[in-house]
């Protein structure tokens, strides 16, 4: 059973993205005045301006994002496919299940304030794992846990709990 799951940015989160960055440009031009913007003046007006440029360039990309319409997570037979950059219309990474050291089912933070469960892919000879947010996903958690233990290496709680006590 060739099992393929996609998952894409969805319109309500690129609209929103746009949206606080515009209200970030809005809400710093309506506070400067054009005489603010001459550098020459004070390193604090250049500071002003850099953050002006850079949410503008964010804004721009956010803008742009609209019209990319790849998925920012496949995984099938082949592997696992992930969007490593915030760019848009840039190839996705790949990763193959033999490039795949194991996988990890671990309570991760999403924020400061909020947990949920987390698929943690390590990589062979890689210590910084690539981290799926389960919750994120439109599927259901044990089609993608089947997927990742008919793969690779699979590590569960109490996997390695068991792990822990032979060494």
């Amino acid at each position: 059973m060739n099992t393929e799951i996609i998952h894409k940015i969805s319109i309500l989160d690129k609209f929103t993205s746009i949206l606080i960055f515009f209200a970030l440009i809005l809400g710093i031009g309506l506070k400067i005045e054009i005489d603010d913007l001459n550098y020459y003046e004070s390193n604090q007006n250049l500071i002003i301006i850099a953050i002006l440029a850079l949410l503008i360039i964010l804004f721009i990309f956010s803008c742009i994002r609209i019209f990319d319409d790849k998925p920012i997570l496949k995984i099938n037979d082949n592997g696992v496919f992930y969007r490593s950059r915030f760019l848009p219309f840039l190839p996705l990474s790949h990763l193959e299940w033999n490039e795949i050291d194991f996988v990890e089912l671990k309570i991760v933070k999403y924020t400061k304030h909020s947990k949920g469960k987390g698929l943690l892919i390590y990589k062979k000879n890689n210590f910084t794992p690539k981290t799926i947010h389960l919750e994120d996903l439109n599927y259901p958690e044990n089609v993608i846990l089947n997927t990742f233990k008919k793969h690779s290496n699979f590590l569960n709680s109490i996997s390695r709990i068991e792990i822990k006590k032979q060494y």
